[in-house]
Order: structure tokens, then C-alpha cells, then sequence
């Protein structure tokens, strides 16, 4: 404890002297690792910021989620098939739960041959990625389908700081190489970037998964008005070694890495081009965005091998689809200061009754006399909509009946 403490006390002193002999001290650069509660102050949602990503090794371009904290990436069944994930000890298959976007273009596919939500994140290219923001958990409507247990959303850079090439060989036949570079074009900037890779893996059956992702991004303007289009392509295939036996590797039938049916696999491509633009419109944000997608997938697989002795087990899913979509959406700012203001409303309701009799009478009542339709009536209450980094009050509007009349007979026994 003693030598603790004159250790802690050394540091400010050792950084005092350097100060005096220098005259100035090293810059010292701390980032966090990610912007936990972007907006929201709950550590149910952030960013994962390119720094991050940059830093972290992967083993699959889908381990970029790993950067959303309680989200585990693995694989089954070859690396050119969709990740399994899981998030807080919940499987999530596929990626049946969790939504992924990528620049806005859904990844999850529904009525998917293999699966429901089938989120296949192997087309990324990790080098350019931006940033990721997410959320978990079910309180995103605007999420949509998929994002039961929560959802990220994934963007690519605008533009590099330069030319980008990698060249990459390691163990179990790994080899990938990347080029990628920006240039202004115009008004805006062209990203072009090209990725090959081909792996084995550890298998005693040669995975030889080869893969091949392309993107070509062109943009312009910037947060308040702007625009891109993109174009995506990726295409791969490879041999699975699929599930196994206990008992067969007891037994010494097969190794930990073996197979038994040397014919599983798969082949997929996944193409598509989008278009976005955004923009002011009055005090609003309006931001418009649609997209082609063209997927493909056959998948062989065999998971009880011989119950049927004859023709084997083994099956085939496939998957042949075109996917067209647009998406519009305009959000307007809600404001705490004096810019808003409820105006004074009036309403002037009328009545008048006669008694006929002991038990008979009648009753007009005469609602909005004024027929105030220009002025409706404006109520607050503090409330906390998503990126909103504290309660506001929101506006909202309650229309005016127009002026009606009514005419009522009560007799009383």
C-alpha cells in the first residue's frame, strides 16, 4: 500500500519536472470507445465510432457487431453462410430479431429459404465502415420488422483520406486483398473499393469459401442538405463442413474438424443500387431513400446424414428474389424555449331550456357559437422521443369542433 501510494504520488511530480524542463507537455489524445446514449442517455443505444472499428481484429465482417456491447457473432455450417447471433444470452438465429441496415438498405430477409430476418453481413467491407449506430431492445417502432431485441444501422464513409490497399495471407490457406480510393467528381465525391479473399479454414475438407465485394458510392452536400447513390455487389461460394457426431469423433470415425459429407455448400450473390437525398423543408427534415436488390442463395446441407438409407438426408434450400423498396420520412424539431407558444383560444358554448310541464322539457344547446375554426386549442406535456438528449415539451393540436347545434326532448316520470 505504502509503495501504492508514493507511486501515485511520483507521477504529477515526474510530470511537473518534465513541464519545467521542457516547457511543455506531450498531447495526450484519449477517444471513447464508443458515444453510449447518443441522444437518449441510456446505454441501451450509441454509436460505434470509426476509431473503434479500426482497432478491433475479425475474424468475419459481420464482427462488427461485436462493437454493440452483449452482441455475439459466430458461424455454422461455411463462412459464406449468415452469421448466428446472439444478443444478452437470446439467440437470435440468423439475425431473425435483430434489424440490420446498410446506408439504409435492409439486410434481413424475410420468408427467407433458410431462415426468417436471414441477415447475411458477409458483402461488407469492414475498411469502410464509418460508424454504427444501435439500439437494443423493443423501443424502436421505426425499426420496424426484425428489431424485436433490437437493431443497428451501419454506414459506410463518404470519402477516405486517401488510397487504401491491403494484402493479407495467414494460416489455413487466408488470403484477401483490398483496394479502395475516393476522388471528387463535380459536385460530390466517388468512392470505389474492391475486395477478393479466399480461406480454407481449419477443416480437414478444404472450405475454399472465395469471396468477392464491391462498392461504388457517389454524394454530395452535407448534414442539412445532400444526396448519394450506391451501388453494392458480392458474390461467393464454398464447401461446409457441417455438423458431426459426438460419438463419430469418439469413436475415431471422424477428427474435432472432420466431415462426413464432403457435398455441403453453398453459392449466393447479393446486388443492389440505392439512391438518398435529404433535405430542409420548413422547420423540418425530410430525408427520401429507394433501393434495388437482387439476391440469390443455394445452400446444401445435412444434419442426420443416413435416416433415410437410400437417398441420404441431405436437402437444398434455396432462394431466388428481387427486393424493391422506399422509404420517406420527415421529422420536425420540438422546441423547450420561447419560440413556441400556445395562443389564447375561445370557445363560446351556448344553452337554452324550457319546461313544458312537470316532466316535459326541451333543450337547445348551441357548441362553438363563434365557430372558431381558425384557432385551435394547444396543449404540452414533457416527453423524451429518440436521439433527444432530454424531455421536451411537445406540441400538439387539438382541432375545434365547428359550430353545431343540437336539439334535445326529456320527459321525466
Amino acid at each position: 500500500m505504502l509503495a501504492a501510494g508514493f507511486g501515485i504520488v511520483g507521477v504529477p511530480q515526474a510530470i511537473a519536472a518534465q513541464a519545467a524542463g521542457s516547457g511543455s507537455l506531450e498531447e495526450v489524445i484519449i477517444t471513447a470507445t464508443r458515444e453510449v446514449g447518443t441522444g437518449g442517455n441510456t446505454a441501451s443505444e450509441g454509436t460505434a465510432t470509426e476509431e473503434v472499428l479500426e482497432n478491433r481484429p475479425l475474424l468475419r465482417p459481420a464482427e462488427v457487431l461485436e462493437a454493440v456491447p452483449g452482441l455475439v457473432v459466430t458461424q455454422h455450417s461455411g463462412d459464406g453462410k449468415a452469421n448466428q447471433y446472439f444478443l444478452r444470452g437470446f439467440n437470435l438465429d440468423h439475425g431473425t430479431d435483430f434489424a440490420t441496415f446498410v446506408d439504409g438498405v435492409p439486410v434481413n430477409m424475410p420468408t427467407h429459404a433458410h431462415g426468417q430476418g436471414y441477415s447475411d453481413l458477409n458483402f461488407l467491407i469492414p475498411e469502410l465502415i464509418e460508424r454504427v449506430d444501435y439500439g437494443k431492445g423493443v423501443y424502436y417502432a421505426e425499426e420496424g420488422d426484425f428489431s424485436a431485441a433490437g437493431a443497428a444501422r451501419i454506414h459506410y464513409r463518404s470519402r477516405l483520406d486517401g488510397p487504401l490497399v491491403t494484402v493479407a495471407a495467414g494460416e489455413d490457406g487466408y488470403r484477401r486483398i483490398l483496394a479502395a480510393t475516393s476522388t471528387g467528381l463535380g459536385d460530390g465525391t466517388l468512392l470505389l473499393a474492391g475486395d477478393y479473399g479466399l480461406t480454407d479454414g481449419p477443416w480437414v475438407l478444404p472450405e475454399n469459401y472465395q469471396h468477392a465485394s464491391a462498392l461504388m458510392k457517389y454524394g454530395g452536400g452535407g448534414d442539412g442538405v445532400g444526396y448519394s447513390l450506391a451501388a453494392m455487389g458480392y458474390d461467393a461460394h464454398w464447401q461446409a463442413t457441417d455438423q458431426i457426431p459426438q460419438r463419430a469423433v469418439a469413436a475415431g470415425v471422424v477428427s474435432r474438424f472432420g466431415s462426413i459429407d464432403p457435398t455441403d455448400g453453398g453459392r449466393t450473390h447479393r446486388w443492389s443500387v440505392s439512391a438518398e437525398a435529404w433535405g430542409q423543408l420548413g422547420t423540418g427534415v425530410w430525408r427520401a431513400q429507394s433501393y434495388l436488390l437482387d439476391y440469390h442463395l443455394e445452400l446444401f446441407s445435412n444434419f442426420t446424414y443416413f435416416t433415410d438409407p437410400v437417398h441420404g438426408d441431405q436437402f437444398e434450400q434455396y432462394d431466388d428474389r428481387q427486393v424493391y423498396g422506399v422509404s420517406l420520412d420527415y421529422s420536425l424539431p420540438l422546441t423547450q424555449d420561447d419560440a413556441v407558444r400556445s395562443r389564447p383560444s375561445v370557445q363560446l358554448n351556448a344553452e337554452a331550456g324550457y319546461h313544458f310541464s312537470s316532466g316535459l322539457s326541451g333543450t337547445v344547446s348551441v357548441f362553438n357559437l363563434l365557430d372558431r375554426r381558425d384557432d385551435d386549442i394547444e396543449y404540452y406535456y414533457a416527453s423524451r422521443l429518440r436521439n433527444e438528449a432530454v424531455a421536451v415539451n411537445d406540441l400538439h393540436f387539438h382541432p375545434m369542433e365547428p359550430r353545431s347545434v343540437r336539439v334535445s326532448l326529456a320527459y321525466r316520470f
